[in-house]
């Protein structure tokens, strides 16, 4: 880091595009996975050199390795860096971590998760002055374009974790916008907006934007090889997995609901 420049949406953090000593000793920790949860990157947007509004937009993973190779590769160059929830340690191999989805095979959980995925969002709401938007581009481009804009006009610290495809889930990248789809229908993936701005208004701050489930949650899983491995290897375990992930997709989804009845 190294300071911030203004916006209209207020203070972005500007990063440094050169490794210091302690940078580098944190690389060579996280590639041999010592202290490597120490080393995730903040979901958000970040920024190199000065940029303005038609700067380019680059996305990375939200682990250090991805997040230091771009902005070093920045030098010199004025760009917004948008840090995205991958559910993996994706720039070395897909590691297991606590955004990757209960049942799903990574490094390091061979046999499946066994913990279910952090609630990032509902985590975020409870400081009451961030704004948060969950989005997924291939179910709701409109909402996606509407959380962006909130986001930008909220005088105060922003997140949108977007849903993000990744090729480590195993499946045909050209089909991104039907699985994202799936996400959403199956129940994986919440659609909401929580901006306090619109306390001010009298209104709740938090606007529900997800349907009813109407797909089969295994129709979503059968689909990525990182779940299908493991019903082929272990179809009592993955059976087991998956009934509990269900569980974990219902108890997010019915805790993010009651944001919409309070106030």
């Amino acid at each position: 880091m190294e300071g911030f420049i203004d916006t209209e949406a207020g203070a972005v953090p500007r990063v440094r595009t050169t490794l210091t000593a302690g940078d580098l000793l944190g690389s060579g920790r996280a590639r041999l996975g010592i202290y490597r949860n120490r080393y995730k990157v903040n979901p958000g947007l970040y920024c190199t050199g000065n940029p303005g509004p038609d700067s380019p937009v680059l996305v990375t993973a939200n682990y250090k390795l991805s997040f230091d190779l771009l902005r070093r590769a920045m030098a010199g160059h004025d760009a917004w860096l948008l840090v995205l929830d991958t559910g993996v340690y994706s720039n070395t191999g897909g590691q297991a971590s606590k955004a990757t989805p209960r049942g799903a095979i990574a490094k390091f959980a061979a046999s499946g998760k066994q913990l279910g995925k952090k609630n990032l969002g509902l985590m975020i709401t409870t400081y009451g002055n961030a704004f948060v938007a969950s989005v997924n581009l291939g179910a709701n481009r409109d909402q996606v374009l509407q959380a962006i804009i909130e986001a930008e006009n909220h005088d105060g610290p922003s997140i949108i974790i977007a849903y993000s495809p990744c090729i480590a889930h195993g499946y045909d990248m050209k089909y991104t916008v039907q699985q994202s789809k799936a996400a959403a229908s199956s129940g994986y993936w919440p659609i909401y907006r929580y901006n306090p701005d619109l306390r001010a208004e009298g209104k709740n701050p938090f606007v529900w934007e997800s349907e009813e489930p109407t797909t089969d949650f295994k129709e979503y899983t059968h689909a990525e090889i990182r779940y299908r491995a493991l019903e082929l290897a272990k179809p009592e375990e993955a059976l087991r997995l998956r009934e509990l992930a269900v569980e974990d997709n219902k108890r997010r989804f019915e805790d993010l609901k009651k944001l919409d009845k309070e106030e």
